[in-house]
């Protein structure tokens, strides 16, 4: 909303250049909600007070044939001084260009300043009126942790994709957009935890976050603290046994922390079986870890063998303890060749195998970013998009999803048995330098 102490100096140069043509013009117009050529003209002679402001929430600097120039140079004069109003505790604006042009798919296009934080990307409309739908007249905040993928967009454009399907194209002065994209570009390559904006931000709370979730009152609800069948560990405090896992976790009583440790070398990432939930009525758990390092020799770990039967036998209403392993059966034996695989049943005493079939964390992506790409067309003018959705296979990995959340939750809750899952296995992790 434009200030007074702009409109009178802005209604000062129009009305100079107004009484020196000899022409009475009024420059600032403010546009209705009900359409854009529905508004009111400013009257330089009438207090701003005099306006009903509030009611679009901007004022348009309305071109003219013959004064063309002049709307644009008040424009700009008043505008290039903007900075974002909205810079949370510990961000810093590390980069800033004027004369961007941000275009927006069926809208139109709108000149304004981009700003690149160390938290993300911001741009601010010199003149918001030039959007056609009011709603779009807001900043634009792209934090860069949500941008998926960045590119040269044509001879002077940036494209930025988001994680949120939004894409982003910004329009630089000539030889300008090369430094602003690289700055993006290593923005964006975090390679430690501690890079992300979350450790330079200074914004306070009335709480230590850390207290938002307290693991054993959430142990307790579950009744395992008081069940002599389940003890909850600390031998991972140190995060030595699993980097990924948390300090404490449920295991079976009878489970030692020297047992753990052996089991952790057994288990891809050191990702042994925690339990993470007990059904409240008949005592079947839900385990997670990961696939054993059994190779094509068959190699046993005797104290895991030890941690899936004493599973079997805390849960008496069950007779078989189900592996649930997302993988298709191909990957699995795959899988066997690099060191890995899967329990063997005739070792694993009462256990059962089901494989999910669901891809692995490549193919699954690979899924995702064509969706995404489907999805930023109107369908309206692709008429391939049904057969392009379909070539996706984003909707036949959802329902492969949905049916291994039923088969485990049929498996618990009308049958009583214990499942143990097991989580995908990739690379790329970043991993906290000095966990607290």
């Amino acid at each position: 909303i434009i200030t007074s102490h702009l409109s009178t100096l802005v209604f000062d140069v129009l009305s100079t250049e107004n009484q020196s043509k000899g022409q009475s013009y009024y420059g600032l117009f403010v546009p209705s909600r009900n359409g854009a050529n529905q508004g009111q003209w400013l009257n330089p002679d009438f207090p701003i007070s005099a306006y009903q402001l509030k009611e679009s929430g901007f004022v348009e600097f309305r071109e003219d044939d013959q004064y063309t120039a002049l709307m644009k140079a008040a424009a700009e004069t008043f505008t290039l001084s903007l900075t974002p109003d909205s810079l949370v505790e510990g961000e810093i604006i590390l980069k800033k260009k004027d004369h961007v042009t941000h275009l927006i798919s069926k809208v139109g296009k709108s000149l304004g300043t981009v700003f690149l934080t160390n938290y993300r990307v911001i741009f601010i409309p010199h003149d918001k009126s030039s959007y056609d739908d009011a709603a779009n007249a807001e900043e634009t905040s792209i934090p860069l942790s949500l941008i998926d993928e960045v590119s040269e967009y044509g001879q002077i454009g940036i494209q930025i994709a988001c994680k949120d399907w939004r894409d982003v194209i910004f329009g630089f002065p000539a030889d300008s957009r090369n430094l602003f994209f690289k700055e993006i570009k290593e923005k964006m390559a975090i390679q430690s935890t501690e890079k992300v904006f979350a450790f330079s931000s200074r914004e306070l709370f009335s709480m230590n976050a850390w207290d938002l979730f307290d693991p054993m009152s959430e142990y307790k609800r579950q009744g395992m603290t008081i069940n002599s069948n389940w003890r909850v560990t600390e031998a991972n405090n140190t995060y030595v046994l699993c980097p990924t896992y948390p300090r404490r976790f449920v295991v079976p009583s009878s489970v030692t922390d020297d047992d753990l440790v052996a089991i952790s070398k057994f288990r891809s990432k050191g990702r042994m079986p925690a339990v993470v939930w007990m059904h409240p009525h008949n005592s079947a758990t839900l385990t997670r870890c990961a696939q054993p390092r059994s190779g094509i020799t068959r190699s046993r770990c005797p104290q895991d063998e030890k941690l899936v039967s004493a599973i079997l036998q805390a849960n008496p209403n069950g007779q078989e303890v189900y592996v649930v392993d997302s993988r298709p059966v191909a990957n699995s034996i795959a899988n066997t060749f690099m060191g890995r695989g899967i329990e063997n049943t005739d070792t694993y005493k009462g256990t059962r195998f089901k494989f999910l079939g669901i891809g692995n964390i490549h193919v699954i992506r690979e899924s995702f970013k064509k969706l995404n790409v489907l999805c930023r067309f109107n369908k309206d003018d692709n008429q391939r998009w049904l057969s392009s959705l379909e070539n996706s296979h984003w909707l036949e990995n959802l329902s492969g999803l949905l049916d291994g959340v039923s088969l485990i939750v049929d498996t618990m809750d009308k049958h009583g048995c214990s499942v143990i899952t097991h989580c995908r296995y990739f690379q790329l992790e970043i991993q906290l330098e000095n966990p607290p």
